[in-house]
């Protein structure tokens, strides 16, 4: 194999034609050129300027499409013979023959960066605690409000469970007082202390970025072909960027500066993204899959309802700003029961997953083939359309004794499937999937299943890819095709109605999506073997007759103090009667029989002894 590398090598520079570097593996590397649409030429002059040469050169004025390929040959004009010199008739000579293809392969938007930052859906976890004693130090305000839940180490923090020590985690604490009396002694009150602790959720992140009004440039790609003994080589090949924004740009397309190439755009494109904030998945090389928009804070908002609110800080990290205050604020607890650690919780927030939930986010744009964040400082996105305008492109020959020739390629089709979708955003398209096609394809939508009932609309569609046996194409339906199944035709450009394949495809309307963000109450059972025991500082605490008028002030509570004050007063009347009247003379009555020379002595006999006590 080698050999016959060099001996080809060899036998182009005894031909003076020296290879380029991608023709060297092209005998083991196939090429073939790409489909060449059928388009409509017009031909034109170029006005001359005052006191120049009064030979007017003719331009050839084309509209030229997205992903769509001009082909055409340069031959010599019958008179360029006598009128050429030997080196530039040996230029033309040796490139005469060469197909020459144009083909436009991308609209680009760039967008200028003004804002960035690296965000993700927060999976939280809540763990909540409750006490019934006012002075218990295992939930207090001193450990848990605006507290992170790594700040405080003591025996506290050892009692109740963390996770900020998890990579990537942040736990901030709340702290709720005044909370439902619900499993607690009567004249108590709960207090709750909580955990919330946020991770990104599955490890994902993305990457916000303010995108400003774009500059649009169209990419195109010229390839010259050979076609020497049974293969195409490539001759000359260029990659040529042009800014479509302004007035029309020139460019030479070819390496010997014979055509030179004019663009032109009809009008803006089609689609555009408007400035504001976008966000996509992250990846390692700045690609944006799956563009979105959606309501996202900008990087000095920080909103709750809105995406990007727990995004990396200056240091890498994950946080929420301002979590010590914001936490506290939009956290809301209410006891279901204290002494069984029976909780709800509520955060009022949203775009965040629960430890079992799922996320919800805005679907992407499908006209984007792709976004992707340029250069090293991150300054700058471009944007590749799917679909585009129509350019206006002039080609005019530097060579006043050349001449172009155009070409196109046949169209087919083996077969199609498809499904007319009304999606949830009212979307209406034709979801077409064609077998074996390739070039311009024409369909036509019938107005019922019945291939001989009236055309209700009809379309035409591009595939220029030569290689794949099938392709998936969206093409826009109006708003009269609806209602149920119907038929409909499609053909290539080049065959007659005759020749066109029929197919009834399926009807599908999906339902408008209506409370994609949903927040409720979640239940939250503690875990607190330290809480609510009674212990010897509550015990003194309660002791305290401060401690009883405290919120005496207010009508209830001093209905359940006096009540309680009664109550205690009549319990203690009732155990002095007991204890005076029947529990000391009973125990009197015991102990006797045992001294039964007690009621003889002196000093009993002022008492009287045990059976005078019923006397």
């Amino acid at each position: 194999m080698l050999v016959l590398i060099i001996l080809w090598y060899l036998a182009g520079r005894s031909l003076s034609l020296p290879p380029r570097p991608s023709e060297i593996f092209q005998p083991f590397l196939p090429i073939v050129p790409p489909h060449c649409t059928k388009m409509i030429i017009t031909k034109s002059l170029l006005s001359h300027a005052f006191g120049g040469d009064m030979v007017r050169t003719p331009i050839m004025n084309v509209h030229i499409g997205l992903q769509n390929t001009l082909c055409f040959r340069i031959s010599n004009r019958s008179d360029s013979s006598s009128n050429t010199s030997q080196d530039g008739f040996s230029d033309r000579s040796t490139s005469e023959g060469w197909l020459h293809t144009l083909s436009l392969i991308q609209l680009e938007h760039h967008h200028p960066i003004s804002q960035q930052y690296t965000f993700a859906i927060p999976e939280i976890r809540t763990t909540c605690i409750c006490d019934c004693g006012s002075a218990a130090e295992v939930c207090s305000a001193e450990s848990h409000l605006y507290q992170k839940c790594n700040s405080t180490i003591n025996k506290i923090t050892k009692r109740f469970v963390t996770f900020s020590s998890l990579q990537n985690n942040i736990c901030y604490r709340t702290f709720h007082v005044s909370q439902s009396d619900a499993g607690c002694p009567s004249g108590s009150q709960s207090k709750l202390c909580c955990e919330i602790s946020l991770k990104p959720y599955k490890n994902i992140t993305y990457s916000a970025v303010q995108l400003d009004q774009p500059n649009t440039f169209a990419v195109f790609k010229y390839v010259a072909y050979d076609y020497t003994a049974g293969r195409w080589y490539e001759k000359d090949k260029r990659t040529i960027r042009i800014n479509i924004d302004g007035r029309t740009q020139s460019r030479f397309l070819d390496s010997r500066n014979r055509i030179q190439l004019g663009v032109s755009a009809m009008g803006r494109a089609s689609k555009q993204l408007e400035s504001g904030m976008y966000f996509a998945r992250s990846n390692p090389g700045g690609e944006m899959e799956g563009l979105r928009k959606q309501k996202i804070n900008e990087l000095n908002e920080n909103n709750f309802d809105y995406l990007g609110w727990y995004r990396k800080d200056g240091s890498g990290d994950f946080v929420v700003h301002h979590g010590l205050f914001k936490m506290q604020k939009i956290h809301s607890v209410k006891v279901k029961n204290c002494r069984e650690q029976k909780l709800q919780s509520y955060l009022d927030a949203l775009h965040y997953v629960d430890k079992s939930g799922e996320i919800v986010i805005e679907r992407k744009y499908p006209w984007i083939k792709s976004a992707q964040i340029h250069d090293g400082s991150s300054r700058q996105a471009v944007v590749i359309h799917s679909e585009g305008t129509n350019l206006e492109i002039i080609l005019q020959m530097n060579d006043p004794y050349g001449a172009l020739s155009f070409y196109h390629d046949f169209s087919k089709l083996g077969d199609f499937t498809g499904t007319i979708i009304v999606d949830f955003k009212s979307n209406r398209y034709f979801n077409l999937t064609a077998y074996n096609a390739t070039g311009i394809l024409s369909g036509v939508v019938k107005k019922t299943t019945d291939q001989n009932s009236l055309d209700d609309f009809s379309f035409t569609t591009y595939i220029e890819d030569l290689k794949s046996d099938k392709k998936t194409i969206i093409i826009p339906m109006p708003e009269m095709i609806g209602g149920g199944d119907r038929m409909i035709c499609m053909r290539p450009d080049d065959k007659t109605p005759e020749d066109q394949i029929c197919r009834i495809v399926q009807f599908r309307e999906d339902p408008l999506e209506i409370n994609l963000l949903e927040n409720s109450w979640r239940e939250v059972t503690g875990h607190c073997p330290d809480c609510n025991k009674i212990s010897v500082a509550g015990f003194l605490t309660n002791l305290n007759p401060l401690n009883w008028v405290d919120g005496a002030f207010s009508l209830s509570k001093l209905i359940m103090v006096s009540g309680n004050f009664l109550l205690y007063c009549f319990i203690i009347i009732i155990a002095y009667i007991v204890i005076t009247r029947c529990i000391f003379p009973l125990a009197r009555c015991f102990i006797c029989p045992l001294r039964p020379s007690g009621c003889y002595q002196p000093s009993f006999q002022k008492h009287h002894c045990c059976k005078h006590e019923f006397i």
